[in-house]
Parts: C-alpha cells; structure tokens; sequence
C-alpha cells in the first residue's frame, strides 16, 4: 500500500466522505494510518468508522448512514452537489446500505419513490456503484 496518496486520481470537484466499517480496529482495519493520512491532507473531508465487534451493541456502516446529521450531509451531498455513492464489501451489507442511502434521499425528496426513482438514475448514470461479494 503506498502510504498517504490518494488512491482514486486527482482534481475531484465535490467533497470526498468516507463510510469504513470493519469487526476490530487492531485485527481488520487494514489501513486506518492511510485512512487518517487522506483526512490530514484533505483527501478526505470526513471520516466515519464502524467497528462492528468492539461493543454490545454491534454499530454498522448503514448505522452511521443513519445518523440525522449524517443522513442529511449524504443526502446533501448526492442530491446537491451530485456526488457519487461507491459501495464495497458482503451483498447483505450492500443492500442495508443501499436501504441507508434510500432513507437519507427519501427525507430530501420527498418521499420513498422520488428516492427509489433517483437512485435508479444514479445508477443508470455511474454515480451509484456496488462491489459486492457473498
């Protein structure tokens, strides 16, 4: 891993927000110093990370997504300043975060159809993207 770059190209034109979740910070998150590289440099402009496995209460990527201030900043962001959605990690957690992504819009647009309707376009359009796995 080559330490602090960017690793996704240069000159992007709208904030740039991470969503990293993992079951333990000292087993799983692979690249945490990366990560905190990117927020330092202002690769990032935000940050969230949910470790699954380190409380009672098991915390998720689309449990953050879910935060009203979060869910508001994503929807702002998609919405507003058509910014794009990259997903990446296990089907399951793919279509929670997706159902995470679609309440965030449904509260901006007016309904779960308009939203629905939206990320459909994101889609068509490249601006919604999932990697996913079983």
């Amino acid at each position: 891993p080559g330490g602090a770059a960017w690793p996704w190209g240069r000159g992007r034109v709208t904030r740039a927000t991470l969503y990293f979740g993992c079951r333990a910070r000292d087993r799983d998150h692979l690249y945490k110093d990366e990560m905190a590289a990117w927020l330092a440099a202002g690769a990032l402009d935000a940050l969230h990370v949910a470790y699954s496995r380190e409380k009672a209460h098991k915390v998720y990527v689309q449990d953050l997504l879910r935060r009203p201030g979060d869910a508001a900043a994503v929807a702002a962001d998609v919405v507003d300043a058509r910014g794009s959605v990259y997903v990446c990690g296990g089907v399951a957690m793919g279509a929670a975060v997706l159902e995470a992504v679609a309440d965030a819009l449904a509260a901006k647009l007016e309904g779960r159809a308009a939203a629905d309707e939206y990320l459909a376009r994101m889609r068509a359009d490249g601006r919604y993207v999932q990697e996913l796995w079983a």
